[in-house]
């Protein structure tokens, strides 16, 4: 388990928001994004990709909404 910053952006909507959510990386691939109500995104919602340099990762969602996700630091988000 990783924390992780999370931009946010829905195109249907021009929504935009920010989050500090735990995510789980395994073997360098995001693949799933933990919310704080209980429901997650996982492998079936996007396709698992590889952590750039420093920890970012830009993820699109089977309902198009765009994920950029910065992990900083190692165990869950406070």
């Amino acid at each position: 388990m990783y924390c992780a910053v999370i931009n946010y952006y829905n195109p249907n909507t021009e929504k935009k928001s920010n989050y500090k959510l735990s995510v789980i990386v395994e073997d360098n691939k995001l693949i799933q994004i933990n919310f704080k109500n209980g429901g997650w995104l996982d492998d079936s919602h996007f396709t698992p990709k590889e952590l750039g340099r420093g920890g970012s990762v830009k993820i699109i969602d089977d309902r198009d909404y765009e994920y950029l996700v910065n992990v900083f630091k190692k165990g869950e988000c406070e």
